[in-house]
């Protein structure tokens, strides 16, 4: 069995959970962000939850970006941003900063001005 098999078979009677995490990949992919939280006690299943959103997302084109956060994260203001977008502006700034200006400019009005191609 490969562990995308195992996994669902890991996630057996999970199919609300399921269907509310594809409901908010598909708003992401369509351009509407949103939150999900997802707790529950230990070994319930979150982390498998999670994977199965994860390998659907990513099938699906979205950008896949993760971080984890503990006790010690708390002494870094914004620690977990920085986990996120670090490694995927190094690579393309551009894929990661303009649609965020897009929101920006349709939230405020504001526009950032963009250097030419050859300075990033």
């Amino acid at each position: 069995m490969t562990t995308s098999e195992e996994r669902l078979s890991s996630l057996l009677e999970r199919e609300a959970e399921i269907s509310r995490l594809a409901g908010a990949i598909g708003g992401a992919a369509d351009g509407r962000g949103g939150l999900v939280l997802v707790e529950g006690v230990a070994g319930v299943g979150k982390s498998t939850i999670l994977a199965h959103a994860r390998e659907q997302a990513g099938a699906g084109g979205c950008l896949i970006l993760s971080a984890r956060g503990d006790e010690l994260e708390r002494a870094f203001p914004f620690g977990l941003a920085t986990q996120l977008l670090a490694e995927p502006t190094r690579r393309s700034p551009r894929a990661i900063l303009r649609p965020a200006s897009r929101s920006c400019t349709a939230c405020t009005g504001w526009s950032p001005a963009w250097p030419s191609a050859a300075h990033c």
